[in-house]
This record gives C-alpha cells, structure tokens and sequence, in this order.
C-alpha cells in the first residue's frame, strides 16, 4: 500500500515537471505585445492598386512582403487580426 502512494506521488511530481517545463519553454518564444508591433516598424510597406509582383517602394514585389507578413505573424511578432490587416492592405 505504502509502494503504491510512494508511485502516485512520484508520478503527479512528473507531470508537474513536464507541464512547468513545456510552459517555461514556450514562454520564452513569444513576443511581449509592447515589442515591434506595427508592420510599419517591421519595415512593411503597403499600397494601393497593387497585384502580383509589382514592385513597392523600396524595391520589394507584393509576394516579398506577403512572406514578410507571414514569417512576423508566425515568429508572433504580428496578430491574427494584424496580419490579416496588412494583408488586406497589400493586396487592394
């Protein structure tokens, strides 16, 4: 009976390990909402009446500054309604 309270001990303190752990680490990949939260600090550029590959100012064609958008929004740097924004924007 002993052993059996010492197993169920041992394992609640694993899972609470792993759960601290997996929270800890993907904490640390995520971006404060106050950092770098406007596509124009990200260095984006947008236009109107602009389609496929036209160049923007500065060079970058719309597809550049689609995968631009799309890397800022996965890394977390852009939300879901920003990125959806920008998109918008670039694609008018």
């Amino acid at each position: 009976m002993l052993l059996l309270l010492f197993l169920v001990i041992v394992a609640v303190v694993a899972v609470i390990v792993v759960v601290v752990v997996k929270a800890s680490r993907s904490s640390s990949h995520t971006v404060h909402p106050t950092q770098v939260r406007s596509a124009g600090a990200a260095g984006l550029t947008g236009g109107a009446g602009v389609t496929g590959s036209t160049p923007l100012s500065g060079g970058a064609s719309v597809a550049d500054e689609l995968a631009k958008l799309a890397e800022l929004h996965r890394t977390g740097v852009l939300y879901q309604t920003e990125f959806e924004e920008q998109k918008r924007r670039l694609l008018q």
